[in-house]
């Protein structure tokens, strides 16, 4: 018995395998930054890519004091791909910008097109050599 296949289901079943692959190797480096990555405090489920964001559309303020409520005061989020320590007390808070303030304050500069050209850094602070490496210790 003969089967032929049309090519719009042969580019339907070619999609569906290049999509599964880059998945499945999207959740496989997600789980292997989560095992190789230092210790970091409890937090809700994320999924990746996206994090915690469907956990937070309405009223993220009430969703993150029910999620204190089972995690603690001092909880983890992943904010898309970034991963956020959030302080929901007022010791918390402390304990974050006082004590852990040089460790927790870095913050993601982009490194992907740094001009050279002092004109350049008078409008756009993005392109500012001298921003890009103060404050890290």
């Amino acid at each position: 018995m003969e089967m032929h296949f049309s090519s719009n289901e042969n580019v339907n079943n070619a999609l569906f395998f290049l999509i599964s692959v880059f998945m499945l190797v999207i959740i496989l480096a997600e789980i292997r930054l989560r095992r190789t990555s230092a210790p970091i405090p409890p937090g809700p489920f994320s999924w990746p890519v996206i994090g915690n964001l469907l956990q937070l559309r309405s009223n993220p303020h009430i969703k993150l004091n029910n999620m204190a409520q089972t995690y603690g005061p001092i909880m983890s989020l992943r904010l898309g791909a970034k991963l956020v320590v959030v302080g929901l007390s007022p010791k918390a808070a402390s304990e974050i910008l006082k004590t852990h303030d040089s460790i927790l304050s870095a913050r993601h500069l982009s490194y992907t097109h740094p001009s050279s050209s002092p004109k350049l850094n008078k409008f756009a602070i993005g392109f500012a050599k001298e921003c890009m490496n103060t404050g890290k210790t």
